[in-house]
């Protein structure tokens, strides 16, 4: 991203500025060009002659080896739609379920083909969810591993809750580098530049919430306690961040500290360092409130 300053003209009545001649090359704009203008809440413009631009497919070839899974995670991020995997030779069958297990936990990838030589998969596009909604249902779903930690702790049941979060971050984290890359709004809802960034490190620290409970076995009664106390301050910072709610968000960072005082000692066990750990995320959610 460069930074370049234009002085405001006035003609008639009218403000103007000029565009920048390497940009206006760049994408071919002359006179008659019909230019979009995102106006966001934070007061910046961003400018495009079409925020829709038009896709272009992309094909990526790997070899299987083990350094697979960072390298899927690079190609996939990237946007590719079809990724080739070639194997080398044959994989052990509990390798391939390892691999098969690692896939799943996309939510818009379906393997095509499937055989000794290689694996075809297909990366779908996703429009249905906004950036916002994705963050919702990673939150719901993050107080039912909180439900889960209070009551019956079933582990089954909360590794099931975190892989279907961890499908709703791999689609929030895609639709973010989508719509920075491209300019696309979802649903042609606007969303700033500076609103896709914290949404990432919102849903960020929401993973980070969920996998501290997950890794938490049992509670005392006074663990128990302060995680009653953390389910409404968690509850209320998520809201006040969806709302922009900055007025009631700031009072949070005060109760924040409130709350770690009154469990905060010198020698705490393992899980309340965690549920410390919980409550630090979640302030840090009011914080981004704008």
């Amino acid at each position: 991203m460069r930074v370049v300053e234009r002085k405001v003209q006035e003609i008639g009545q009218s403000l103007l500025i000029t565009l920048p001649k390497e940009w206006t090359t760049a994408f071919k704009v002359k006179k008659g060009t019909l230019l979009k203008i995102m106006v966001s809440d934070d007061g910046s413009l961003a400018i495009a002659p079409e925020f829709n631009t038009p896709e272009k497919k992309k094909e990526s070839v790997m070899t299987y080896n083990e350094h697979f899974k960072r390298m899927f995670f690079r190609e996939y991020f990237e946007g590719n739609e079809r990724i080739i995997i070639h194997f080398q030779k044959p994989i052990p069958s509990d390798e391939r379920k390892d691999l098969a297990l690692f896939l799943k936990r996309f939510m818009n990838v379906q393997v095509i083909e499937d055989n000794d030589k290689k694996m075809v998969v297909k990366s779908f596009r996703i429009e249905e969810l906004t950036l916002e909604e994705c963050l919702s249902r990673m939150y719901f779903l993050s107080r039912n591993v909180l439900e889960e930690l209070s009551s019956s702790n079933d582990s089954h049941r909360v590794q099931e809750l975190r892989d279907t979060m961890t499908r709703f971050y791999y689609m929030l984290v895609m639709q973010v580098r989508r719509f920075l890359g491209e300019g696309k709004y979802i649903k042609d809802k606007q969303t700033s530049l500076i609103r896709a960034m914290d949404i990432r490190m919102v849903a960020e620290k929401i993973q980070r919430i969920a996998e501290f409970a997950a890794s938490i076995e049992r509670l005392s009664p006074k663990e128990k306690a302060f995680l009653a106390k953390f389910n409404t301050f968690y509850g209320q910072a998520f809201l006040f961040y969806m709302n922009r709610d900055y007025e009631h968000a700031y009072p949070l960072w005060n109760e924040e500290k409130q709350l770690e005082r009154s469990f905060k000692k010198k020698d705490n066990t393992i899980t309340e360092i965690r549920l410390l750990r919980m409550l630090r995320y979640a302030k840090e959610i009011s914080m981004l409130v704008r």
